[in-house]
């Protein structure tokens, strides 16, 4: 496998990688020589080229894990060069870690030098990672460019092998989909506490506990662009059917348009939103939403920070909850080898316009703080099991005058915690049909005796996605 210097990369790219790269070069994926940045200092210059030297003999030799560890050395040395973006993410496919792979290779996918490459190689990352669809659009790019004949033969190669490995009669009918997806889910279970009563009311009814059935259905279309740098369309809806207690079905359904966009090292995204939820066939509220978020990829992993500005039109019945909110959060997520670690902090401020009758007074604009902590393990290619821990706290505006479970009137602000952990084990029939296990435990602590409760969840889904 040879090695390409910065300085004569380009002209090798423009001239189709003729004379100095095989076919086998692009199909493995290789790593270049990265050029040090002009602003570096010389000592850490010399150290970034050396690490980058280093890495593309480990990588070379087979050794991606030295090499990832040498290219990120070099980054910390001031390495700030596009090839060193690029071989970074190259060593990061080789490892299997494809998440992370794909968050490099988009860095460099809007730069007119990388853009043919660096889609070639998404295609691959989306071929792993079994989303044949979006692998087709990547090695559609390719195949159409005139730059560079090898890749283009290449990417035409495996659109070939994608249209074979399928029952659609051509490549052309299989991209014209590609750029749309969706999901159906069914599930069914049980709900030890259907009502959320508090567990004093627990003890003077016979039963709180309910089964129940849910169906999601989701879809998007890419509009513009491409996954991760342009224009997204989606719609979703969500229903929920007690068997005992159908006082409490719930449906939402909702349309949104997502826009990205890379700004340089940074992912912007932004989005429009709109949702109607209904309880009972009555209609609860019309939620209007605006959010923007930037996202960027550290040594450390992935950081993301957003905001989002709610406003809530409710229904007749459900008044007091009518009103604005505002919502901040800020997140992390890394892989870990076969490991997927996220957490995630909210803060989310709401104003809205509270409930009050007959001498009686609640508060629905809660302060609240939230903490969520996930982890994932793929066991194997079709086995995987996740944990989630969260947090919420809540502290609400104005004091609540409320008759609590023991009789008496009680006149405070409320505080509520809510603690819930969630476990899964889920199973990759393949790439159209899942099929998830999920226990649920939700404890809601309150100083109002009569929101305290907890619960059980267990739950079956299977999913089918096209």
């Amino acid at each position: 496998m040879a090695l390409v210097n910065s300085k004569v990369y380009q002209k090798i790219f423009q001239n189709g990688f003729r004379r100095t790269l095989g076919i086998s070069v692009l199909l493995a994926t290789i790593p270049v020589l990265a050029q040090n940045s002009s602003q570096n200092s010389n000592q850490n210059g010399n150290q970034s080229a050396a690490g980058s030297s280093a890495g593309i003999e480990a990588f070379n030799q087979g050794n991606y894990e030295q090499a990832l560890g040498l290219f990120e050395a070099a980054e910390r040395a001031g390495d700030q060069s596009d090839s060193l973006d690029y071989n970074i993410a190259v060593s990061l496919y080789r490892l299997g870690r494809y998440e992370e792979a794909k968050e490099r290779f988009l860095l460099l996918v809007d730069k007119p030098e990388w853009q043919v490459l660096v889609r070639y190689n998404l295609g691959l990352v989306a071929e792993a990672q079994r989303d044949n669809a979006l692998a087709v659009e990547y090695y559609r790019f390719s195949a159409q460019q005139q730059e560079n004949e090898r890749v283009s033969a290449l990417a035409q190669q495996k659109l070939d092998a994608l249209e074979q490995q399928s029952s659609q009669p051509s490549v052309a009918a299989t991209s014209s989909r590609r750029n749309w997806a969706s999901l159906v889910s069914l599930s069914g279970g049980q709900d030890s506490n259907a009502s959320s009563l508090a567990d004093d009311l627990l003890e003077s009814t016979s039963s709180a506990e309910d089964t129940f059935r849910e169906l999601l259905l989701y879809g998007h279309v890419q509009v513009t662009g491409q996954q991760g740098n342009g224009v997204r369309l989606y719609g979703l809806g969500f229903d929920r059917v007690f068997d005992t207690f159908d006082h409490l079905d719930s449906r939402v359904l909702g349309i949104g348009a997502v826009y990205e966009k890379p700004l340089g090292n940074y992912l912007f995204e932004g989005g429009i939103r709109a949702t109607n939820t209904t309880l009972d066939s009555r209609d609860v509220a019309d939620q209007w939403q605006l959010s923007a978020g930037l996202s960027r990829r550290f040594e450390f992993g992935t950081v993301n920070t957003s905001y989002a500005y709610s406003r809530f039109d409710a229904g007749s019945d459900f008044a007091q909850i009518d009103g604005d909110q505002h919502m901040i959060e800020l997140g992390w997520r890394k892989q870990l080898g076969d490991v997927n670690l996220r957490s995630r902090y909210r803060y989310e401020t709401n104003a809205r316009e509270d409930l009050e009758r007959t001498g009686a007074f609640a508060s629905y604009s809660p302060d609240r703080h939230g903490l969520r902590l996930e982890a994932r393990w793929q066991v194997t290619q079709s086995w995987s099991t996740g944990l989630i821990a969260e947090h919420i706290h809540s502290r609400y505006d104005d004091a609540n005058r409320l008759r609590d479970t023991d009789g008496q009137i009680r006149e405070e602000k409320r505080v509520n915690k809510q603690s819930r952990v969630t476990a899964d084990v889920s199973y990759r029939f393949n790439q159209h049909w899942r099929a998830k296990a999920e226990y649920q435990y939700t404890d809601q602590r309150d100083n109002f005796d009569i929101y305290a409760y907890d619960k059980h969840r267990v739950l079956g889904t299977v999913e089918f996605q096209f």
